[in-house]
Order: structure tokens, then C-alpha cells, then sequence
């Protein structure tokens, strides 16, 4: 829980100015190899209109890490993962205030089996 938590609030020297296109392109870098051994298909849907961010880049890398190489695992062969980026002025019924603020979304899909219901309330608990 802690390293949600420190994720979620990363100190303002950590944070840089990042292209996150660039950022999920080099992660990708990683997990390639592991995901054509596995059959493992990767797409991506980057939005070439998306605008620099302020982030913690080592913590966003690693996070991505994380669920891209759950999502190799999980699935079967032939499984696909899609990424894509976007960027909008709004978030789940959270509205920007500023014209010039925007978030910046990463989607992860992949067609593996899920999180069982039974787990689901669970997930974030250490």
C-alpha cells in the first residue's frame, strides 16, 4: 500500500518534464522480447497530441512494467495487449479547472482472464 501511496503523491524533485509516448515506447523495450516468446501480440494507439507532463518517470515506468508483464503472464497464446494514450479535459466526472490543464490517460487492455469478483475488493490491501 505504501508504494501506491508514494506513487500517488511522488516528491516534486522526482518530477520531470516527460514525453509519454517516449516513456511507454522505451518500456516497451523491455517486455517485447518476453511477449513474442509467449505469443503475445502488442499493439498501440498513441495519440500524437499528446503534451508533456510533469511525472516521477523511474515510478510511471515501473508502474507500466508491472502491468505489462502481468498481462504477458496471464494470458494464454495468442493473447493480445493494446495500449493506447489519449489526453482530454475531464477524467470520471473530475473536471479541469484551467483551459491549459489536461489529463493525460494510459489504457492498458489485454485478454486475459481478470481479477476473480471475490478478489476485487482486495487488490489494494497489502
Amino acid at each position: 500500500m505504501n508504494e501506491i501511496l508514494d506513487f500517488a503523491a511522488p516528491s516534486a524533485k522526482e518530477m520531470t518534464s516527460t514525453d509519454v509516448n517516449k516513456l511507454v515506447n522505451s518500456t516497451l523495450a523491455f517486455v517485447e522480447k518476453q511477449a513474442a516468446k509467449n505469443g503475445i501480440e502488442i499493439k498501440l494507439e498513441l495519440s500524437e497530441k499528446i503534451p508533456q507532463a510533469q511525472a516521477d518517470q523511474g515510478k510511471l515506468r515501473q508502474a507500466l512494467l508491472n502491468i505489462l508483464l502481468n498481462a504477458i503472464q496471464v494470458q494464454k497464446e495468442g493473447g493480445k495487449i493494446l495500449i493506447k494514450t489519449s489526453v482530454s479535459k475531464s477524467l470520471k466526472n473530475i473536471s479541469l479547472e484551467s483551459s491549459k490543464d489536461r489529463w493525460i490517460t494510459i489504457s492498458i487492455e489485454d485478454a486475459g482472464p481478470g481479477i476473480p469478483d471475490e478478489l476485487k475488493n482486495e487488490i489494494f490491501e497489502p
